[in-house]
């Protein structure tokens, strides 16, 4: 395989990692997780950031959307959420904080 194949790969698998667009619609069809961050938030780009590194490693049927804690403020109470750095795994009652990695969001699933 060379670096073509890899750069592909990695931007395939960085399209399950996507900035949610408000389509409330799309995250009922699919195993989705919703996390809530702000620019300002030092522990979110962490966050981000690692994601983003390991994108290869999230599942094809799973979709991490990071949605804009200050833009999207009625999906974020739709869902409970109260404060940025949390994630919202869709179907779930339960919303988590205090993860750091993608291995911690995925181990969540």
């Amino acid at each position: 395989m060379d670096d073509t194949d890899n750069m592909d790969d990695t931007a395939a698998n960085t399209s399950r990692f996507v900035a949610y667009d408000g389509d409330v619609d799309a995250l009922k069809d699919e195993n989705a997780i919703l996390f809530f961050h702000s620019k300002t938030c030092g522990s979110c780009k962490t966050l981000s950031d690692d994601i983003t590194e390991n994108a290869n490693d999230i599942p094809e049927d799973v979709m991490v959307y990071k949605v804009d804690w200050d833009e999207n403020q009625d999906l974020a109470k739709e869902y409970g959420i109260a404060k940025y750095h949390t994630l919202r795994y869709v179907g779930s009652e339960e919303n988590v904080t205090g993860i750091f990695t993608l291995e911690e969001v995925l181990a969540k699933l």
